[in-house]
């Protein structure tokens, strides 16, 4: 799709394209593609996950690392707030007004419903010196 659109209509994305796949095979076509994702490691890469995860993996991780951290600091604070630990006890710690972990670039808080209140992060894909020629950075209009 993005090479028949040939730059005509500007192109939005999901999460579920935010792959080096899409920027080789899209290449010059994709550049000033936005998409939309939940965290990006230049949102914040002074924060101490960015810099941990960097050194842990010599590299930098993507947002579904950053999402499955975040997972896992909610479940620990709902485990150490709860007196009994059930999935019950759990899923009623994490839903509760006061309830907030720290996650890897905020707090990780959730509605009564279990819908995660978070931010989104837009990027956009954009030439760079690097391997494949193009990479995603966050969006300034």
């Amino acid at each position: 799709m993005i090479h028949v659109n040939r730059k005509r209509l500007s192109l939005l994305g999901g999460d579920d394209i935010y792959t080096s796949k899409t920027l080789q095979i899209g290449g010059e076509a994709a550049q000033g593609m936005v998409l939309e994702i939940p965290w990006h490691i230049n949102s914040n890469p002074k924060s101490d996950f960015a810099q941990t995860s960097n050194q842990l993996w010599g590299a930098e991780v993507s947002w579904r690392t950053a999402m499955a951290y975040d997972a896992t600091q909610a479940i620990i604070a709902a485990i150490a707030n709860s007196p009994q630990v059930t999935r019950a006890s759990i899923q009623e710690s994490l839903t509760k007004n006061n309830f907030a972990a720290a996650g890897a670039n905020e707090q990780v808080r959730f509605s009564p419903s279990g819908d995660r209140l978070s931010n989104i992060q837009l990027v956009e894909i954009r030439s760079t010196n690097n391997n494949i020629g193009y990479e995603l950075v966050p969006f300034t209009p």
